[in-house]
């Protein structure tokens, strides 16, 4: 359904009520309506990076996903052998200025995202790095340098 109503979205700048927009807002109710059961269900499963590889995620060999908040799976890169703790935040979009903002996260292999952390459009995590648990944000523009462990607000 999700293919079928909204293809594959990129990054970029859109204005509210655009067909972008849409397109993206069908997809976060998808997610939203299938958050709930698909944690309990898949969560910690290989299902779960399979479930979100189906909707566009670019994800490695044994990604362990708790339960991650994705806003767009388009616009997830996640290498190999990378772990996940609950509600980890993939934050790809935000509302600017009237404007749709949409862009990618990367994360690379042998990373470890602990619980609340969050990603925001534009920042990366490079191979061996970590986000502690509890709010540690990666901004945009941000990457944490391979083999280190960033936390705090800004991390």
């Amino acid at each position: 359904l999700k293919w079928a109503v909204a293809g594959r979205l990129r990054p970029g700048r859109y204005p509210l009520w655009s067909e972008e927009y849409f397109r993206w807002w069908f997809v976060r109710q998808v997610l939203h309506a299938t958050r709930g059961g698909l944690s309990d269900l898949l969560g910690g499963t290989a299902l779960l990076p399979a479930f979100y590889r189906a909707l566009g995620a670019r994800i490695g060999a044994r990604v362990d996903m708790d339960d991650p908040e994705v806003d767009e799976p388009d616009l997830i890169s996640i290498g190999d052998d990378v772990e996940i703790e609950h509600h980890a935040r993939f934050g790809t979009s935000a509302i600017i200025d009237g404007h749709l903002v949409l862009g990618p996260v990367e994360v690379g292999s042998c990373c470890r995202l602990e619980a609340r952390c969050m990603l925001v459009r534009g920042s990366t995590v490079p191979d061996g790095a970590a986000v502690p648990a509890l709010a540690s944000t990666v901004l945009k523009g941000e990457a944490v340098p391979p083999g280190e462990r960033w936390a705090g607000l800004p991390a």
